[in-house]
């Protein structure tokens, strides 16, 4: 029953950080390639801050970089995520320079600043409080993400329910894998860098294949 509760809880901190998404993109962002890329940042920044101190740990642990098991789990989580998506969703974009596709790859990885940074630790430190297996935050911290998604197909009336399945089973796989390494190793560069990653060559692909599309 706690586990719920640490998920529902999760989901009402995820409904504020997506409603100063909102605010930051009406009043801050508007034309702003660069504040949107950061908007991941800035909407989730005060509660992080109060999740850190909760925390007590604001190193980066960056002596936990060169650990290879955790890059072979973060490789392997890349391959499967960008496999799914690659595969199974048509995604295209309007993008006609390096710049805005630098952009969109930094905004991935500031994602994780919500994620892992405010969204797991908070739903581990939860479990922790309370007795529990912090441990379970991770897939908890998963399907609170995958239930935003979720919420967020219902408001725009998403009519694909098969592309639907696969975002939220690519994000569910991200959040596994990348919150592994998390958890262990409190280095949050290994989730940044593989968010990036992932965007980087799910766009181009997607770029590469409009491309040869439009000239057949």
């Amino acid at each position: 029953m706690l586990y719920l509760l640490a998920g529902v809880l999760g989901f009402l901190v995820l409904g504020i950080f997506y409603g100063s998404q909102i605010l930051i993109h009406k009043y801050l962002v508007k034309d702003s390639k660069v504040a949107e890329a950061f908007s991941p940042l800035i909407a989730s920044l005060v509660p992080t801050v109060f999740v850190l101190m909760w925390k007590q740990d604001w190193s980066l642990h960056l002596d936990k970089l060169l650990i290879p098991e955790y890059w072979g789990i973060i490789l392997l989580t890349e391959a499967i995520v960008c496999v799914l998506v690659i595969a199974f969703i048509d995604r295209k974009f309007e993008i006609t320079t390096g710049k805005e596709l630098f952009l969109m790859c930094v905004e991935a990885g500031a994602m994780e600043i919500p994620q892992r940074l405010m969204m797991q630790n908070f739903i581990c430190l939860l479990l922790g409080a309370w007795g529990m297996d912090a441990r379970l935050g991770i897939p908890i911290n998963g399907l609170v993400f995958c239930a935003g998604i979720f919420a967020q197909a219902l408001i725009v009336k998403e009519r694909n329910h098969f592309r639907l399945i696969i975002e939220m089973l690519a994000s569910f796989t991200f959040s596994l894998g990348a919150g592994y390494v998390y958890y262990f190793s409190g280095c949050l560069i290994y989730c940044i860098a593989a968010h990036m990653a992932e965007r980087f060559i799910t766009v181009k692909y997607a770029i590469k294949k409009a491309a040869k599309s439009s000239s057949q």
